[in-house]
Parts: C-alpha cells; structure tokens; sequence
C-alpha cells in the first residue's frame, strides 16, 4: 500500500526534539526568498508558546 501523505510537524515546545536553532537556521535562510525579515533567536523563542487557538 503506498502512502501519498505529506506531512510537516512543527514542534515549538521542544517536545519530540529541540529543534529551536535549526528552525532559526532554516528560517532565516529562505525569508529573504520569500519576502520577509529575518528573525534572530529571541523573537523566535517568543513565538514557542503561542497557542493555534
């Protein structure tokens, strides 16, 4: 049986792994190819705890 899903799972809470720097690294490499700023490790820890709600 073959699976077609694509998935993302974005873990901000550190749950599974503490993927903080690499999301940064990740980030800031492609916002510029999309049109938006860069973020350094602070803003980006701020947005950690936000809620999808």
């Amino acid at each position: 049986m073959r699976n077609n899903s694509k998935l993302i799972i974005f873990d901000f809470d550190g749950t599974l792994a503490d993927t903080l720097g690499a999301l940064m690294r990740i980030s800031n490499r492609l916002a510029p190819e999309f049109g938006y700023a860069q973020i350094d490790e602070d803003r980006l820890a701020s947005l950690k705890y936000l809620s999808s709600w």
